[in-house]
């Protein structure tokens, strides 16, 4: 008979252990980013993490100025994981005329800089300069 109680205690447990860890993973997953752990998480060079909860904050963010910043802040991350994709929001930014001017002056300085830290390698050349009005910026050597 005390063995049973041992065997039911035991399963109570263990379903109460399994039953936080779901809570917490489902929570942490489906949480609402929370600013400061975004924020926390980019200058801290975690830019994994800084993405993942970057990605929700925009999502959930209804202020567009408020929205304009955490895309800045994202499309920053993103140059450092996926250059291409942070080169790729921050012209989307740049040409949503729905921005303040400001944040689209960010976006294009964040371009030129992505260019200009570059060493100007051709890489990060065929990224910028793809499309209008951004292939019309670089002079093209017709000779040859």
């Amino acid at each position: 008979m005390k063995s049973n109680y041992y065997i039911i205690a035991i399963g109570l447990i263990a379903v109460l252990l399994v039953g936080g860890a779901y809570y917490f993973y489902t929570k942490r997953i489906t949480e609402p980013a929370n600013r400061q752990a975004f924020e926390e998480a980019h200058h801290g060079g975690d830019f994994e993490r800084s993405i993942q909860l970057g990605e929700r904050a925009v999502s959930s963010e209804r202020d567009k100025n408020e929205k304009g910043h955490l895309k800045l802040v994202l499309g920053a991350d993103y140059l450092r994981v996926q250059p291409k994709k942070g080169i790729d929001l921050f012209k989307s930014i740049a040409s949503d005329a729905s921005y303040g001017a400001r944040t689209k002056a960010f976006a294009a300085e964040y371009i030129a800089d992505s260019y200009m830290n570059g060493s100007r390698s051709p890489s990060v050349a065929d990224m910028i300069f793809v499309g209008e009005p951004y292939e019309s910026y670089l002079e093209k050597d017709n000779e040859g």
